[in-house]
Parts: structure tokens; sequence; C-alpha cells
């Protein structure tokens, strides 16, 4: 299963659109996301920024997808990076027909396995698109998605600190490779990491980017960022191997689906049970104020 894993990564990402904008004959790949296309957030409304303020200085720390009114679902990457900075000086930003909302973050649920995690947020949005989920009774869907859509705010050229961050969301298309042939390739360098665990095969799957090629990459810091096919989330952006360059390893979202829906309830109840504990005690001292006058 995949473990928490390397803090410094290549990211951005977006759905896979059979008419996906095309770059100006005037623009070049080299000065956008890595052969990627301006977006808008209004198309993808369940995207989400992942920040972070600690002491002066503000950091993104990744991205993530809203998938209910108080529930974001990102990369065990992020709730590391979260645990480096402090929860409570962290915050999603999550826009909508122009508008953005900033929304504090008050939790997290990180999968014991590592790769998902689900945020808690403090307050509700509303009238908002989340991303839609795997159905879990369709195991090969993901075996149709041979492209996948990516997005991110992630760095506009390969390599960490190349390259400026983008003001608006970029996409691309982005193939994929199954776990057992990500395995293969990375096999070597996996055994070298120390502190690196192998993933299992049939949670993850990869993108291998030549950066001479005409594919989009992922481009640091979009940790969390979701994989879309067909308009549903298959995937996470996860971590990228140093060894290997232009080897992201993503995690699948259908195998997680229990762990996703029960924190995704979990997100709420505390909220509930925090206005029926209230609700009680009103009533109560209601009652008492009442016979006391009697």
């Amino acid at each position: 299963m995949i473990k928490r894993y390397l803090l410094l990564i290549l990211f951005v990402f977006s759905p896979y659109k059979l008419s996906a904008p095309r770059l100006n004959e005037t623009e070049s790949p080299e000065e956008r996301i890595v052969h990627g296309y301006d977006c808008s957030t209004n198309d993808y409304q369940y995207f989400v920024k992942v920040e972070s303020k600690k002491s002066d200085d503000f950091n993104m720390l990744g991205g993530g997808a809203l998938i209910g009114i108080n529930s974001v679902l990102t990369s065990s990457i992020v709730t590391d990076l979260l645990a480096e900075f402090g929860i409570d000086n962290s915050w999603i930003i999550a826009s909508a027909d122009g508008d953005s909302r900033k929304v504090m973050i008050i939790g997290n649920f990180t999968h014991p396995s590592g790769g998902v995690a689900v945020l808690k947020l403090k307050e509700s949005l509303r009238n908002i698109k989340f991303a839609t989920l795997p159905n879990r009774n369709d195991e090969n869907f993901f075996n149709k998605c041979a492209s996948v859509l990516i997005m991110g705010y992630g760095r506009t050229k390969f390599g960490i600190g190349h390259g400026d961050l983008p003001k608006t969301l970029q996409c691309g298309a982005a193939t994929t490779i199954p776990g057992k042939k990500c395995m293969e390739l990375t096999q070597e360098s996996l055994e070298k990491s120390a502190d690196s665990e192998i993933p299992d095969d049939d949670d993850v799957f990869c993108f291998s980017i030549d950066k001479f090629g005409h594919q989009s990459a992922p481009s640091f810091p979009d940790f969390g960022t979701p994989i879309i096919c067909s308009d549903v989330q298959v995937g996470i952006i996860g971590y990228f191997d140093p060894n290997v360059p232009g080897m992201v390893f993503n995690v699948k979202v259908q195998p997680f689906l229990d762990f996703i829906e029960e924190h995704m309830k979990n997100c709420c109840t505390a909220v509930y049970s925090g206005f029926i504990v209230i609700t009680i005690i009103i009533f109560g001292l209601y009652y008492t104020y009442s016979t006391v006058q009697f």
C-alpha cells in the first residue's frame, strides 16, 4: 500500500477533455503549466487549493476536490504538510461563479496506509458542484481511462523552483500507466529508497512523461489534486520518483471508497452532534426557568 512519501514533487492537473482549448500560436507551452492550458474554475468548481501560513511565510501546500459540504478529498502528503505547518493556520480556497471563498481546515482523516486523506472544513460550502466519485459496483471503470484530465496551480516548468505559479487554473491531458508497469519502471529506484515502501499494484497508477514530449505534466506543488476521467474523479496526484524524471505516482480513488465515505459522514457528525447538545442545553435551561417562574 502507499506510504506517506516524499515531500518534494512535480504536479499539475485536470480532467480529460476531447475539446481541450488550444494554445494561441504566440503562446509557448513552457510559459504555462508544463504543456497545459488555462481552464476555468467554473468548469471544475470542486477543485480547491490548500494553503497555509507559518510565521510570515505563505505556502500553497497542494490541492484537493470538494466531495461534500464539509469534506475535501486530497493526498496524505497534504496532511503531512498540514502537520508541519499547523492545521490552525491552514485553509482551502474554493472558487465558483467568479467568487472565491476561504474556509479554515479544522481536522483531517488519513488512511492508515497513507495515500488518501479527507479534510474537515469549519464551514459548509453550498451551491457549488462536488466531484463525482466512482461507482463501487463498476470495478473495471478505471481500465477505460487511458487518458485522464489533470489540473492545478503548479509551476510552469519541470523541476522544483522552476517557473512561476500561474494565476489561473491550468489543465492538461495525461496518459495512464497500470500499477504493475509502474513498479517495473521504478523497481530499482524504490528498492534503493530506505524510507519507502513498494505500493500495492492495484491501488496505484502513474504517468511517465518525457519533458520534451507533448504530454501535460503535474508540477510542484500540486499534491492531492484530482484526476478525472469521463467527469468522474478516478485518482489523486500522489508523489514523484526523483530518481526517474517525469515519473508521477497517483492513487486510485475506488479502493478507498469505504474510508472516504465513512469520513465524509464524520466531517458533519461533530457539527450535528454539537447542535443537538446545544439544543438540549437551551431546552433544559428554558424548562428549568419556566418551572421556577411557575
